[in-house]
């Protein structure tokens, strides 16, 4: 969704020549692809995801709402409350039947007894006892299945009852990195994001130099802002698999692309 939303916005860039522009029908393609990729997202069910992208969809429309175009703060002012009305709507009728019972209803069903909280709450713990047995490196990449055994919570074993028991991830992208690597690895992982967003402020003049009443500019660099959130976001509850990996690797990579070149709107210096 972030890169067929970012070449939708950045079709308008004035920073785009007039003959690179996209045309009306691959506009409407973009918009059709990310209705798409959200229907699939939707039915996908995966509630950390979910949780990511409503915190990214915040953290975007926020940025908006802080810009210095007044037509951006006031759409972004809106769909933000637009979107809060509904989430309160949403989790207000989550019990409801009729809500409940839909394929989606999962979606809304968040709650920190729920039995699928209560297991991540039971391997974290695991997780944490590894990390204060082995802090600085950790019991080694993929050996968590090492923390499971040794630190077994009992609880995950219930007679009559199945439960959701992952004993080779510890279900959250910082437990799996703070056990497996130790905090040097944590922090290396986390160093990672925090250099992004050092170059992210950083180049906020070069990109919005004369253009930061301007719409596009500033909506391509809020999809840049929010996209790490989500993903972080979302890696609280879940652990990284090659789906994730993959679009995290082609963004950094085009964030590397992004800071470094230079907006067209910009002279040639000799």
């Amino acid at each position: 969704m972030f890169f067929a939303a970012y070449l939708w916005v950045s079709g308008h860039s004035p920073r785009v020549p007039h003959s690179r522009r996209v045309s009306i029908a691959r506009h409407w393609g973009y918009g059709v692809l990310i209705i798409a990729f959200l229907f699939f997202f939707i039915l996908s069910q995966t509630r950390g995801a979910f949780i990511g992208l409503g915190a990214g969809v915040f953290v975007f429309l926020v940025y908006l709402a802080f810009s210095k175009s007044r037509s951006l703060r006031k759409w972004s002012l809106a769909v933000l409350l637009v979107c809060v009305i509904l989430a309160g709507a949403g989790y207000a009728v989550r019990n409801l039947p009729a809500v409940a019972n839909l394929p989606e209803g999962r979606l809304l069903q968040l709650s920190f007894s729920d039995t699928t909280a209560q297991t991540r709450f039971w391997v974290w713990g695991e997780a944490w006892q590894g990390f204060l047995e082995r802090p600085v490196l950790g019991w080694g990449p993929e050996n968590f299945t090492a923390v499971y055994d040794k630190f077994f919570n009992p609880n995950f074993y219930i007679p009559g009852q199945q439960t959701e028991t992952w004993f080779d991830r510890a279900h959250s992208v910082f437990f799996d990195y703070l056990s497996e690597i130790g905090i040097l690895g944590l922090l290396a992982y986390l160093g990672v994001f925090a250099t992004f967003y050092v170059e992210f402020f950083k180049s906020k003049r070069k990109w919005l130099d004369g253009h930061a009443h301007e719409a596009a500019p500033i909506v391509e660099r809020g999809l840049m802002l929010a996209l790490p959130v989500a993903y972080l976001i979302q890696g609280a509850a879940i652990f990284d698999v090659l789906p994730m990996y993959v679009p995290l690797f082609l963004f950094m990579a085009f964030s590397t692309y992004y800071f470094n070149s230079k907006p067209s709107h910009q002279p040639d210096s000799h």
